[in-house]
């Protein structure tokens, strides 16, 4: 937990949460139920928990099994080995780029995703080098810095520091094995909460400032949101309480939020409690996505 930051417990009565909802001034990152003889913590909004209490108990266990299923998580382990104390300070600059990643690369990732060997799936993690073609960088997989990790987790190599941000090797990104799917039954499988915090911790340690997500339906792209870097260190550094916001169950079935929708809530997100640039493509699309970051010094300079 950086410093300065403390996790406060309230018991608040609906009419209480319903003033707050209207306000929208303040974060709440999820709440606390009863189930099965112990305490269970739902990661939902103000208004989903709202939802919850005027729900009748059949709703409300379909509910508990949307909030609380399994998700897929990137670096737990690589976050505790890094240093992201208060000396975190960034330019409040902002660099904005337009990137592809190399159709050997996108067939190479999705191979990893659908492996299955003797010993089962696992996620792996990996940097990607870049240049730049016109004014799109092309990115391609760095076979040297492939990590294997477990069924749901793996770390993800850091790269180089600068003194405002990762100066070199700054793109990292991890796999949501096939197998995987299976075992969560889910039907898609986009960053999870855990995924997002990871990547939190890896710009505020000066590692990365810019990730993807490698599934079966496509890859997810997230850097830092212009409005984070503008508001600068401090904001990122208490962003912990607002990647909530980027908490989404996900879907058992095709029928249920699709990617295209999951951008579009994170889109909703009001602007001034953004943090991350979360984008999707599919391996068919070849559009150039966005990505910012903050400058090292005056310079865009990757």
């Amino acid at each position: 937990m950086s410093s300065g930051t403390k996790n406060v417990s309230l018991i608040l009565e609906r009419s209480v949460l319903e003033r707050i909802s209207n306000a929208n001034k303040i974060n709440i990152s999820g709440f606390l139920t009863a189930h099965r003889g112990r305490l269970v913590r739902l990661p939902v909004s103000i208004d989903q928990y709202l939802k919850w209490t005027s729900s009748n108990w059949p709703t409300r266990l379909e509910m508990l099994n949307e909030y609380t299923r399994g998700s897929f998580s990137m670096g737990t382990r690589q976050r505790s080995r890094n240093d992201f104390s208060s000396k975190f300070s960034i330019s409040t600059k902002v660099c904005k780029k337009k990137g592809v990643i190399s159709n050997t690369t996108l067939d190479e990732m999705l191979a990893f995703v659908e492996e299955s060997g003797p010993e089962g799936h696992s996620e792996k993690g990996a940097l990607f080098s870049y240049k730049k073609d016109g004014d799109v960088y092309e990115f391609e997989l760095s076979h040297d810095s492939i990590m294997g990790g477990e069924k749901d987790e793996t770390d993800v190599p850091d790269g180089k520091k600068g003194t405002n941000r990762c100066v070199e090797m700054c793109a990292g990104g991890h796999t949501h094995p096939a197998g995987e799917y299976i075992a969560q039954k889910v039907a898609y499988a986009w960053p999870s909460h855990d995924d997002c915090d990871a990547f939190l911790d890896k710009v505020i340690s000066k590692t990365s400032f810019l990730h993807f997500v490698f599934t079966k339906e496509g890859v997810y792209i997230m850097s830092l949101h212009p409005n984070a870097i503008k508001k600068g260190s401090k904001f990122i550094r208490g962003s912990k309480k607002r990647t909530g916001a980027y908490r989404f169950a996900l879907p058992t079935t095709k029928h249920g939020m699709k990617p295209s929708e999951y951008i579009s809530k994170l889109k909703a997100i009001p602007k001034d409690e953004k943090v991350l640039n979360v984008d999707f493509r599919s391996y068919k699309d070849r559009r150039p996505f966005i990505f910012y970051y903050p400058t090292e010094g005056d310079s865009c300079d990757i």
